[in-house]
């Protein structure tokens, strides 16, 4: 397809794989074709048209009202042989010698095979309007629903962190007031060390607190500590044990020292 004779180089937008862009249209990257860029005519103005592979061709004739949904003209000096209404299709231009499709887009002999003469732009793009996102191919919606889509997976994503970290405090409490509560119905004075650890009552036979050579201080006294733990059990060793019984025993045979 034939360029402009005369670039305006301050209209003209370069893609990423040269493909050159006229009267401020942009760049679109082609959805089937990795690394091609194609031109958006429908973003080079509100106020003119343009046509083309490269929109380098300008409306020179309007068949209907600026803003229609379909947009309605004739480029090349074709004349529109209808006024269209706002939802009317258009019917196509009178073209002049040498040009040929329905907005008269085209030099004979040089439409692209895969356009039809009533594209006046890329056929890619025909349909979608002022939706195209000129850098990416993606429509406004596309970019506000993915925007949306992140924040919101963000947000789930610190909801569960938080929630995780919630039940591990709680697990993490309640096994500590498990080991709290242990200790205290027994803790170290309850084990065994080597197998050889027991508990022994300090109390006799009849309920009594009991006295014994290990509540005994040097000259004879009560232990004041063991008289006031009298209800608690002590740890002896298993190989004092006949030892401790027989003193227990003597104890209750020759009767309770107060």
């Amino acid at each position: 397809m034939t360029r402009s004779l005369t670039w305006d180089e301050s209209t003209l937008n370069e893609c990423d794989d040269g493909t050159i862009c006229e009267n401020r249209s942009t760049c679109v990257r082609h959805p089937y074709k990795e690394g091609k860029y194609i031109c958006n005519c429908l973003a080079a103005s509100n106020d003119i048209f343009f046509a083309g592979l490269y929109c380098e061709h300008k409306a020179t004739d309007y068949c209907g009202k600026l803003g229609n949904d379909n947009p309605t003209f004739c480029t090349n000096n074709g004349t529109c042989r209808k006024s269209v209404g706002k939802n009317e299709e258009h019917v196509a231009c009178q073209c002049p010698s040498g040009y040929v499709g329905d907005y008269c887009q085209f030099v004979e002999g040089s439409k692209p095979s895969d356009w039809q003469l009533n594209h006046f732009m890329n056929p890619v793009l025909m349909g979608m309007g002022n939706t195209v996102h000129s850098s990416g191919g993606l429509t406004d919606g596309a970019i506000a629903g993915i925007s949306v889509g992140t924040v919101l997976a963000a947000m789930i994503v610190v909801t569960l962190g938080f929630m995780w970290c919630g039940r591990m405090n709680t697990a993490w409490s309640r096994n500590e007031k498990e080991m709290d509560t242990g200790d205290a119905n027994g803790g170290t004075r309850g084990s065994f060390v080597g197998g050889k650890n027991l508990r022994k009552s300090k109390r006799n036979s009849t309920g009594a607190f009991a006295v014994t050579p290990d509540t005994l201080d040097a000259d004879g006294g009560v232990l004041t500590d063991a008289l006031e733990e009298k209800d608690e059990m002590e740890e002896v060793d298993l190989d004092e044990l006949p030892n401790s019984l027989e003193l227990v025993e003597e104890t209750v045979s020759s009767g309770e020292l107060a």
